[in-house]
């Protein structure tokens, strides 16, 4: 089984355990490695990349809920004319106030929304790269850079801790050295990827 979302390594931890009660506590596990990796590696922000599809007429939409700031937001087929960030105030100004007519152009943020404007005529794709914070994997956030990089990791570390709650010294053993032998190759990656000033990129979408 696939590894690559939160609710896939919770299946797949159970599976590999072997275990039907143990359902309320995988998510606690998968916690505890979080926080082992995250205590080993520091990835605080990476960049990603999403596509969100836009509907004829709708000028607001969802953000990512890991944003931090955004690189780039152009509509589908026109890359080169990348829509501008104003600020509420003056986007309010320029759209609100009939002061801007023609494709959508610009874009401003309030609170989790996403504001375009004007808004589009059609359906079209708005692309977005941008920088992201690395939240804990939950129900509402199913990927991040440890998922899609090195999901092993989360894995290994997380049956290591279930073998330790279910009093398995043998297999934390065997899935401590998994975890050991794979935190060492995820440190090595965001060091390369850092230092060859190549951005931590995933992408979603």
């Amino acid at each position: 089984m696939a590894l690559d979302t939160y609710n896939n390594l919770q299946a797949s931890i159970a599976n590999w355990l072997s275990r039907s009660d143990l359902t309320l506590e995988i998510p606690d596990f998968i916690r505890i490695a979080e926080s082992a990796i995250n205590k080993k590696v520091s990835i605080t922000e990476y960049e990603t990349s999403v596509y969100i599809e836009l509907t004829g007429g709708q000028d607001n939409y969802e953000m990512p809920i890991d944003y931090k700031y955004f690189r780039n937001v152009w509509i589908e087929g026109y890359r080169n004319y990348p829509l501008s960030y104003v600020t509420p105030t003056q986007f309010s100004i320029k759209v609100t106030g009939n002061n801007l007519s023609g494709g959508t152009n610009l874009y401003t943020i309030k609170g989790d929304r996403l504001i375009l404007g004007p808004a589009p005529l059609q359906d079209q794709i708005l692309n977005i790269d941008y920088v992201a914070m690395l939240l804990p994997l939950s129900d509402t956030n199913q990927s991040n850079f440890l998922t899609q990089q090195s999901p092993e990791t989360i894995f290994f570390g997380a049956l290591m801790e279930a073998c330790s709650f279910i009093k398995d010294s043998e297999g934390e053993a065997k899935w401590g050295a998994k975890f050991g032998g794979s935190l060492t190759l995820l440190i090595d990656l965001v060091e390369e990827m850092r230092y060859s000033g190549e951005p931590l990129r995933i992408t979603t979408g």
